[in-house]
């Protein structure tokens, strides 16, 4: 049998507390490991993955990365993916990076350009640093790929950590 998260029953009271824990302790323990990995709120809100061991949840950094990928026009409907809660990630990591074509470059913020980028999840085709920076992560990146749009994305990184 699996411990039914203290969260769950937090605040309830004694009537409502007794009617819960009848309910979880008729579900089966598929049942309830289910909802153990639904019921955690970081499961949706950070870089996490939850894994049970002995009944318990265990929390690992899910192996993500930041990609960018140069996009055909015609292919612009896509950016409809990029939400967000993408934009609210990327501002709360300040040592994330992203990867185009195998090259890693950190995330700048120092601009509304930068900003716009993050918040948009593309870089515009022939990015120009307003700060005219030889070593802007963008320009180098959008010089990478010919001066391609760059669409932004989250995929699994191939090697774990």
């Amino acid at each position: 049998m699996i411990v039914l998260p203290k969260e769950v029953i937090e605040g309830m009271d004694n009537a409502a507390e007794a009617e819960v824990r009848n309910w979880w302790e008729d579900l089966s323990e598929d049942a309830q490991k289910e909802f153990i990995l639904l019921w955690d709120q970081r499961n949706e809100s950070t870089a996490l993955c939850a894994v049970l061991e002995r009944g318990e949840t265990v929390w690992r950094p899910l192996p993500i990365e930041l990609m960018g990928m140069p996009i055909d026009p015609e292919d612009r409907a896509d950016e409809r993916l990029w939400k967000k809660q993408h934009y609210q990630y990327l501002t709360r990591e300040p040592n994330m990076q992203f990867m185009v074509l195998g090259h890693t470059f950190h995330i700048c913020r120092a601009h509304q350009k930068a900003q716009d980028i993050l918040k948009e999840g593309r870089v515009p085709s022939a990015f120009d640093c307003p700060f005219e920076k030889l070593d802007c992560p963008w320009k180098r990146a959008s010089e990478l790929v010919s001066g391609a749009e760059i669409v932004l994305g989250f995929c699994l990184k191939r090697k774990l950590q």
